[in-house]
């Protein structure tokens, strides 16, 4: 097989990355292209819900409370997400889970569908300190389930541990999101 070379004009021009700063080729040629990574996205929501030790009281298994629904830009498009909390655990068939907490992410529109991103939740101590109990990495197919932890943390945990997690008797949950940026590629 033998190769020819194509005469044109040399290129001389440069390109923008996809972060926006100008990029050259690092050699005179005749084309060329440049495959950046756009910034990551990393987004934090916190809620508090009062008279939390009542609620793991009185809340029967399986019944949730929702937050507000939070939007996150990412890579120019909002994305919309909420939080459940089952302040005595939420049902799953043959797992107890009453006795704990439990908390999920869900999506809250189809712009949050199909993207990869990693996700933490914990809480935020009496001394405003951040103290992670579940993590991972997951991507929404649908938006009829969400994802998280049955177990998230026990109420005995809750009430007795040295890590002070219902200051007032408010849980402060907070939920850590990062989003990779995406590979772009310009010619």
């Amino acid at each position: 097989m033998s190769s020819m070379a194509i005469s044109s004009p040399r290129l001389r021009g440069s390109k923008r990355s996809s972060l926006g700063k100008m990029k050259k080729p690092p050699v005179e040629a005749t084309a060329w292209c440049y495959t950046g990574t756009k910034e990551d996205t990393n987004f934090s929501f916190a809620w508090t819900i009062e008279n939390f030790g009542r609620k793991m009281d009185a809340y029967k298994n399986g019944e949730c409370i929702t937050s507000d629904t939070f939007k996150v830009e990412v890579e120019g498009e909002e994305t919309a997400w909420k939080l459940e909390c089952f302040p005595n655990g939420k049902q799953k068939t043959g797992e107890d889970t009453a006795g704990a907490v439990s908390v999920f992410l869900y999506p809250a529109t189809g712009s949050a569908i199909n993207r990869q991103f990693s996700f933490a939740i914990g809480f935020v101590n009496e001394e405003c300190s951040r103290v992670m109990k579940g993590k991972g990495d997951h991507c929404f197919r649908d938006n009829q389930n969400g994802w998280g932890w049955l177990k998230l943390v026990t109420h005995q945990t809750l009430r007795f541990a040295n890590d002070k997690l219902l200051p007032n008797d408010c849980l402060n949950i907070l939920c850590v999101m990062k989003f990779r940026g995406s590979e772009v590629t310009t010619s």
